[in-house]
């Protein structure tokens, strides 16, 4: 069975910013946001800090992350 990681609580979600790669402005809040889902196994979201606590999150088990993470590298031309 499948779960929809939409309706799992995210109650005590710890977002950690992802920063890097700005357009060289020294503007450095332009960061991704991605947190484990707690209480879930292998369930993460992803928001945008520039949008503060509002920011809505995607939500990812840890294979659509992987296969997001490939699927840039092969899209930029860094591929492992």
């Amino acid at each position: 069975m499948t779960t929809n990681l939409y309706d799992l609580p995210a109650e005590g979600l710890a977002l950690s910013k992802a920063c890097g790669g700005n357009s060289g402005d020294g503007e450095s809040e332009s960061c991704a946001t991605i947190g484990a889902i707690p209480g879930a196994v292998d369930a993460y979201a992803l928001g945008d800090s520039k949008l503060g606590d509002g920011s809505p999150l995607l939500r990812f088990t840890g294979a659509e992350l992987d296969a997001l993470a490939d699927r840039i590298g092969t899209i930029r031309g860094t591929a492992a």
